[in-house]
């Protein structure tokens, strides 16, 4: 819904408890969707955006958006003979120091 529908609809809740937008409510808190936004830009109380949401929202695009600008880059065959040469003595035995 719009954000000046979401604000008539938010007076007529409150008119019902005999609660006025404009003289009872001080502070409201919304997610920072853009609607809620521009809601919260339309009543004179103070607005709070939601940090539990805002962070749940950057935690998701951490753990399940691909991001193709990441390369894996491939493995060196010389860089593993190497560090397999290094990790055994001279029998052949691990290295476990």
């Amino acid at each position: 819904m719009p954000a000046t529908i979401c604000v008539e609809t938010l007076r007529k809740k409150l008119k019902k408890f005999e609660i006025d937008l404009d003289e009872d409510i001080v502070a409201i808190t919304t997610d920072g969707a853009s609607v809620m936004v521009k809601t919260g830009s339309l009543v004179p109380a103070f607005q709070q955006l939601c940090y539990a949401h805002g962070l749940q929202l950057g935690i998701l695009d951490v753990l399940y958006k691909k991001n193709e600008s990441i390369r894996q880059e491939p493995i060196d065959d010389d860089i593993l003979d190497n560090s397999e040469a290094e990790s055994n003595d001279n029998d052949g035995r691990p290295n476990i120091s």
